[in-house]
């Protein structure tokens, strides 16, 4: 059944690159990351404003500066694609790019470290609707399942555009638990010190 499938899917152009050429299949699926991405950066924007809560709304920040980066690697790939650049100028190129890329996820985790100290030392706990918590959820654990596996696989690979968008999914996934946990501990958990908790995870993130 499974073979019968394949080769139905193989007969299709776009489909059988899917299948066959996995960076083309990491390229197609990034798009997608793109568009949730950015979907999610809304949904953590109106959180924000509904619930006047600055945590939300410095995600909802990070989570489109994240997608600015993303949309960029895809745009040069294309740009790379469109122009038939020689194989070691594209080479040197992406690998310049990747060095941006990891320049400004630095850059972004250390604004990221300021938001969690800030709330650490306020001592702020916010308190979330049920149906935030279920988003943030469903959004994390399907993140980080799918970043963490495409990441180790990533590093067999010598494309470095690939291993600049599994980066920056995987930098998205981490932040998305920390954004989960705060919600969860919040519902859920009582005599809990949420500001270590919170700290200590913002840390390792």
């Amino acid at each position: 059944m499974f073979h019968k499938i394949k080769s139905l899917l193989q007969k299709n152009k776009l489909t059988n690159e899917i299948i066959t050429n996995y960076g083309f299949r990491t390229i197609f699926f990034s798009l997608g990351s793109f568009v949730i991405g950015v979907a999610y950066a809304a949904f953590n924007l109106v959180v924000a404003l509904l619930y006047h809560n600055v945590w939300f709304g410095a995600l909802a920040g990070y989570y489109v500066m994240l997608d600015i980066i993303r949309g960029g690697v895809l745009l040069n790939r294309y740009r790379l694609q469109k122009h038939n650049i020689e194989e070691e100028k594209r080479n040197v190129y992406e690998i310049k790019q990747y060095l941006i890329c990891g320049v400004l996820l630095i850059a972004m985790t250390a604004l990221l470290s300021a938001m969690v100290i800030h709330i650490a030392r306020q001592d702020k706990t916010f308190d979330y609707a049920a149906w935030i918590i279920y988003m943030a959820a469903g959004y994390t654990f399907y993140r980080i399942g799918i970043a963490v596996y495409n990441f180790v696989k990533s590093r067999q690979k010598h494309n470095f555009t690939i291993r600049a968008l599994r980066c920056i999914n995987l930098a998205t996934a981490c932040v998305s638990f920390l954004s989960l946990q705060s919600a969860a501990l919040t519902a859920f958990s009582t005599g809990v010190n949420q500001t270590v908790v919170n700290a200590l995870t913002g840390g390792i993130v």
